[in-house]
């Protein structure tokens, strides 16, 4: 009899959880590295930051100030009648045209999605990151319809922070910092007036730089909101586009691709080829036309030239009747 090895004094080493290993293993794979870093920063901070920043302040100007000018003031006058107050209707003008700048922005920052897993795979490889980084793969997937959808968020996102910023402290004081962001931000850095010189420094006065000032003041807060929601709400609504797709896919067992439940070009099965039908093994019932014998088809009658023909030629070779000879 074999004595047992197994030294009691050794505690036996605790079963490892396999939940436990997968855990760990997900933390790995979807940290994330170096590469994806920079491409959010690029994209969102760079593209739709500071890209949206500058480019909505000529939009915004122009729908002000210049062309648009007469089509901003009579929707304003149209918000009025409608039961908005002066400053409402304005402010809801002025965040529709800061948010045109956004709009444009939106249609690099799909493109940048589009190749999002080559480029985070350059940028580590630029950086020296050699992590596996399989959470880019494993990530949501921006489409068209979440970045749209994110884009209405953020638009009553700014909206609404408009109007409690001037419930807060009030439409004066909102109008005041307007006024001194542009002027000792923008003017003053570059040596130029806020008004035109010689005449009183009214609205109608302003220099187009002090104006340009004011909508970057407006367009400061605007854009890191829409960023903001840009990058988090983006992400929201292609999580909920794909619980969708999930529900309403399937993985086809011969193809190995995902299949839109309900199509018309695609089934969940394959179909059965339908089974031949066996035949009877009784003989059919005896019918009264199977008694009567097919007619024997007649030979085919002459037509009457050829009748008269064959006439003349019988009695050309028949000798003649003298009792048909007239006069005997």
């Amino acid at each position: 009899m074999s004595a047992d090895k197994t030294d009691p004094k050794i505690p036996e080493a605790a079963p490892i959880d396999p939940k436990v290993i997968d855990a760990e293993i997900k933390a790995e794979r979807t940290s994330t590295s170096k590469g994806e870093k920079l491409f959010d920063w690029l994209t969102y901070g760079g593209i739709a930051g500071i890209g949206t920043f500058l480019v909505t302040i000529p939009i915004a100007y122009w729908a002000k100030y210049g062309g648009g000018g007469k089509y901003f003031a009579k929707s304003t006058q149209y918000l009025q009648k409608q039961g908005f107050s002066e400053h409402t209707a304005e402010q809801f003008m002025m965040t529709t045209a800061t948010m045109q700048g956004g709009n444009v922005t939106v249609i690099p920052v799909k493109l940048m999605e589009n190749h999002k897993p080559e480029l985070v795979e350059k940028f580590n490889k630029m950086l020296g990151d050699k992590s596996e980084d399989a959470s880019v793969e494993e990530d949501t997937k921006q489409t068209w319809n979440s970045l749209i959808k994110s884009r209405v968020a953020a638009w009553l996102a700014v909206f609404t922070g408009f109007k409690m910023g001037g419930a807060l402290f009030g439409n004066e004081k909102f109008a005041i910092f307007e006024n001194s962001f542009a002027e000792h931000i923008v003017c003053k850095p570059l040596g130029r007036p806020t008004h035109i010189p010689g005449l009183a420094k009214i609205v109608e006065n302003e220099t187009k730089l002090f104006r340009y000032g004011k909508i970057a003041a407006i367009d400061v807060f605007a854009t890191t909101a829409a960023t903001i929601l840009l990058y988090m709400g983006s992400r929201f609504f292609a999580k909920k586009n794909d619980k969708w797709h999930a529900q309403h896919t399937h993985i086809n067992p011969i193809t190995k691709e995902s299949e839109l439940l309900g199509s018309s070009l695609t089934l969940p099965f394959e179909p059965k080829a339908p089974e031949p039908v066996k035949e009877a093994d009784t003989p059919a019932p005896k019918r009264f036309a199977d008694d009567i014998k097919p007619r024997v088809n007649a030979p085919p009658q002459k037509n009457r030239l050829d009748t008269f023909a064959d006439t003349l030629n019988t009695q050309k070779s028949s000798p003649a009747d003298p009792s048909l000879i007239l006069g005997a």
